[in-house]
């Protein structure tokens, strides 16, 4: 009876280790300004609404800027924290 014990509390050992112990994803602390537009504590992916936007990163966070649609294709630019910028591209995400 104690191998079986011993070798169920080994595989629930295993199997908690396989587990993805990430942690969940949150939103960037402050605002993200997209064209005068205030996003408070921002997560995801953002149209830009053309192929330029300014971009006031009042976030913890850096926001990258994709050429495309949905944040996908190329960064075009990466705006830090504190900073403010006319950035070209169609999407941006808060990281």
């Amino acid at each position: 009876m104690r191998r079986i014990a011993a070798t169920l509390a080994v595989l629930a050992t295993a199997a908690a280790m396989t587990l993805n112990f990430t942690s969940p994803a949150s939103a960037a602390t402050g605002t993200l300004y997209i064209n005068g537009v205030g996003h408070y504590n921002p997560s995801g992916c953002f149209p830009t609404g053309g192929i330029s936007a300014i971009i006031a990163n009042e976030t913890g966070s850096n926001v990258f800027v994709y050429s495309d649609a949905g944040c996908q294709g190329d960064v075009n630019d990466v705006v830090q924290p504190g900073e403010t910028t006319v950035a070209f591209g169609a999407s941006l995400k808060v990281d």
